[in-house]
């Protein structure tokens, strides 16, 4: 019986190490995502704050376009209500079309891409766009998998440049309240040096 525990254990342990998480995100079904944080899901509400929020800061900082990195279904920024040009990234294609179906405004596109490339795609854009308000929002920085997301927010910066901000969001529960508290919304800002300062206002890019 020992013997055979020990190799369920180590073939557990095997098993998580060969999981691939950027191969979940990249083919999972995008109503299944969709369904499980739209209206009516315990998570209306902060998708509701987050919009707000997001584009409070977008109309006060005077941006001139929004670059979504990682958003999924287009729960946020397909549905922010402004001029100001907008664009979502993912790497799920399926996402994507979802994105493109459902959200079909004007000023705003999406394309598939994997945002460890952001910073050498985005030079299409060069000349177009001066300040752009490079967003990840609800968490998405947290499910990527944890080695790629210092390269992720270096990226997020090489777009942002010298005018632009660069801003996540994060979201806090308690863990003994089956994700039936309100949730609180924080806005972080990110240094250059790819450390997180807490707070609730946006501030600008600053030297390291």
């Amino acid at each position: 019986m020992v013997p055979q525990i020990t190799v369920n254990k180590v073939s557990e342990e095997k098993k998580y190490e060969e999981f691939d998480e950027q191969k979940l995100w990249a083919e999972m079904d995008p109503l299944a995502w969709h369904y499980s944080i739209a209206r009516n899901s315990v998570f209306e509400d902060t998708y509701e704050l987050t919009r707000t929020q997001i584009l409070d800061a977008a109309e006060r900082g005077g941006h001139d376009v929004i670059l979504e990195a990682g958003c999924g279904t287009g729960d946020i920024i397909g549905e922010l209500q402004t001029d100001i040009h907008r664009i979502g990234v993912d790497i799920n294609d399926r996402f994507i079309e979802h994105c493109k179906k459902h959200h079909h405004h004007e000023n705003m596109e999406f394309h598939e891409l994997d945002v460890t490339n952001l910073g050498q795609w985005w030079k299409q854009f060069e000349g177009k766009f001066k300040k752009p308000l490079v967003i990840c929002v609800n968490n998405t920085l947290n499910i990527m998998p944890e080695e790629i997301r210092g390269n992720v927010i270096a990226q997020m910066f090489e777009v942002c440049g010298s005018e632009g901000r660069c801003v996540r969001t994060l979201l806090h529960a308690s863990s003994t309240a089956a994700y039936t508290d309100v949730v609180i919304l924080t806005l972080v800002s990110l240094s250059l040096d790819s450390s997180l300062r807490t707070g609730t206002e946006i501030f600008s890019r600053t030297p390291s």
